[in-house]
């Protein structure tokens, strides 16, 4: 028996570790919940079903604006995701979260509306390694081991998984590509290769596009298209969970869900007729 302890210990020692805190039984996101009146936002954003914010700019406010949000966003009972892209130093071996970083890590651990750290979008894009991913992913765990830590991707191509793909670096996996505006080859492939390559089992968010880009030429706008399209594809026989994330609610130079009145709309008869309810009937 005696032989086994030291084998078993090393076993256990390769196991993820589990987040402590307890994440809702389906995770509604709205992403870029950010601006002045976050107060209002998070009361309009529970009452239409939303218990889940993230914010790519929260880490950069100011030390009050950081505190009014935990508060506001536990009072509305929604859990809040910060990223901490804007901290990390280097993209190899030598990658790790900032002093400041660290700070703000350890000085908001204990928030009880704290839900998760998102460590890294879109690693293709910004050059975030496997390597990368599994130290920050480490070194969260060893600051704040009690909350999950969220990756999002937006992978359609055998190559991204390959060189960016690391599966020990979560414990929760955003999966985005944006239609324009509607399903296309691009929202297949993002399903198909994902399928292809995980290997073990953990919440995978799926989010939608809930924003139009008038300045950008190619990006066609949302009328055209249906957030409730969106849903029906990726919830229907496309479904890989019950998470949902919508992007974003309030977006610059873009314009987001609570600044277009007819997505609005949309996005409220949606909450009421599918988040609402189980996504798979």
């Amino acid at each position: 028996m005696r032989k086994l302890v030291p084998a078993m210990l090393a076993l256990i020692a390769f196991v993820p570790a589990a987040p402590a805190a307890e994440l809702p039984p389906r995770i509604v996101m709205m992403w870029q919940v950010t601006g002045r009146d976050y107060a209002g936002d998070f009361d309009e954003l529970k009452r239409m079903g939303v218990n889940v914010a993230q914010s790519f700019a929260l880490a950069g406010m100011d030390p009050a604006y950081i505190a009014g949000y935990f508060r506001a966003a536990g009072a509305a009972g929604i859990g809040v995701v910060p990223f901490l892209g804007s901290f990390v130093t280097g993209s190899g071996d030598d990658c790790a979260l900032s002093a400041a970083g660290v700070d703000f890590v350890r000085a908001h651990a204990k928030e009880p509306a704290l839900l998760a750290w998102h460590s890294v979008d879109e690693p293709v894009n910004h050059g975030i390694t496997k390597s990368c991913q599994l130290l920050l992913y480490r070194q969260l765990k060893e600051i704040d081991p009690d909350h999950a830590v969220l990756v999002s991707i937006n992978f359609t191509k055998q190559s991204e998984y390959d060189g960016y793909f690391e599966e020990r670096a979560f414990d929760l996996l955003d999966l985005h590509r944006y239609v324009n505006p509607d399903i296309g080859p691009a929202q297949e492939r993002l399903i198909d290769m994902f399928r292809r390559n995980r290997t073990r089992t953990y919440r995978v968010i799926v989010t939608l596009r809930g924003f139009d880009a008038p300045a950008k030429e190619r990006r066609q706008a949302m009328r055209a298209g249906s957030l409730g399209s969106q849903y029906a594809y990726f919830f229907g026989k496309n479904r890989l969970g019950d998470d949902v994330g919508f992007y974003g609610w309030r977006l610059a130079p873009n314009l987001g869900i609570s600044q277009i009145e007819w997505l609005k709309s949309e996005f409220g008869r949606l909450a009421r007729e599918k988040l609402a309810a189980p996504p798979h009937e």
